[in-house]
């Protein structure tokens, strides 16, 4: 894993407006000599490619308004490959260096989980935008009895429930069969919130 801090240089080709490091670097080169914030986002760059570009491009908009309205932040970009026990090594990394003032990410709901501890007690926010899981209520709040941890996103338990009622309602079943992935936390949270709602309002997995 790295985190880069922003390197750029004339011959790196900005015409593809899709590409959000170009800009991120760029806007990173500008405020090198000038005092600003910094803030770090951790993506599966190498495990997920298009999922972590989406991501960066919102991050880079967000920058390059910031900039050009003298609200100057820099971002670091950190790749945990959907890798938990990266993550951790990242999230380790990050706190370490004092001059992040908070985290955006992880990139899903298993790599958020384990990193966030590691924030939380080191008292680093940390925004998670694509965690859904609803496990993310249970993250500890930090020893000072402040939150650290936040998410911009609904829970499964929000997606488990509209999806159930429509089930029931709408298209007008009672029984359902699930496929999920067992080894996915993010898979694992939507079935159960699917699955309790739809047992509580009348139907059934079979």
């Amino acid at each position: 894993y790295e985190i880069t801090y922003g390197e750029w240089s004339s011959d790196v080709c900005s015409s593809d407006l899709n590409d959000p490091e170009t800009l991120i670097y760029l806007n990173n080169a500008r405020l090198a000599d000038k005092p600003h914030m910094t803030i770090a986002t951790v993506v599966p760059i190498t495990n997920s490619t298009s999922s972590a570009l989406e991501r960066l491009r919102g991050i880079a908009q967000a920058q390059d308004e910031a900039v050009k309205n003298n609200v100057p932040f820099e971002v670091l970009i950190a790749d945990d490959g959907n890798d938990p026990d990266q993550a951790q090594a990242i999230a380790q990394r990050i706190v370490s260096d004092g001059n992040i003032l908070a985290v955006i990410g992880h990139g899903t709901s298993k790599t958020t989980l384990s990193a966030a501890p590691i924030y939380v007690k080191n008292q680093l926010v940390m925004i998670a935008a694509t965690t859904t899981t609803t496990d993310f209520v249970k993250i500890p709040k930090g020893i000072d009895g402040n939150q650290y941890t936040f998410r911009t996103i609904a829970s499964d338990q929000f997606t488990g429930t509209v999806l159930a009622r429509h089930f029931l309602s709408v298209m007008k079943k009672k029984n359902a069969a699930i496929f999920y992935n067992s080894k996915s936390t993010y898979s694992n949270s939507l079935k159960t919130a699917f699955t309790t709602t739809l047992s509580l309002e009348g139907g059934q997995v079979i």
